[in-house]
């Protein structure tokens, strides 16, 4: 046989077979869905009692709130906001302790109007990233926060929601 007819006719046999033996029902983005994703509150210890900058130094202490206190357990009616600039710390499983200003990343199914989402939810719309289908948002008060989140985690348009952190050890080089 000639060898310029067999090189494409293998070919074809080999692209054919992949599409006849090909299962459609195979999910190639396998991100988490509404339900599986792990809670962005789970496993962070907050501490509410001193306020922070970016390099985390302290700019002051919040004698209004008990800084062992679960954010899930916090009363309706207290309020903390922050100001640009400012964060509390957080500590995850990891014990690093990280800077959070309330900032929430919020990735979509599809993407919603994000000032009118965040309207409806009660968030700050800080940074539409719509290209990558995510809006990062700022929850005004950080007691409310565990009160957003579980809002925000019944929206069936919602794949994972993530707390925007900044490590104050990680230097610009």
């Amino acid at each position: 046989m000639n060898k310029y007819f067999v090189r494409p006719l293998f070919l074809t046999i080999v692209f054919s077979a992949s599409f006849l033996f090909s299962n459609e029902n195979i999910e190639i983005d396998r991100l988490p869905m509404i339900g599986e994703y792990i809670d962005p509150l789970e496993n962070h210890k907050f501490f509410f009692d001193k306020i922070y900058n970016g390099k985390n130094q302290l700019i002051y202490i919040n004698t209004s709130m008990d800084s062992s206190i679960n954010i899930k357990n916090i009363a309706s009616g207290n309020s903390l906001y922050l100001n640009n600039g400012e964060f509390i710390q957080i500590v995850g499983n990891d014990n690093i302790k990280k800077l959070f200003n309330g900032s929430i990343i919020i990735k979509f199914k599809s993407m919603p109007d994000l000032q009118n989402y965040a309207t409806l939810k009660e968030i700050e719309l800080i940074t539409d990233m719509s290209q990558i289908q995510r809006g990062i948002f700022k929850v005004r008060n950080l007691y409310e926060l565990s009160i957003i989140i579980d809002n925000i985690k019944t929206d069936q348009n919602v794949l994972e929601i993530e707390l925007q952190t900044l490590n104050p050890d990680i230097k610009p080089q």
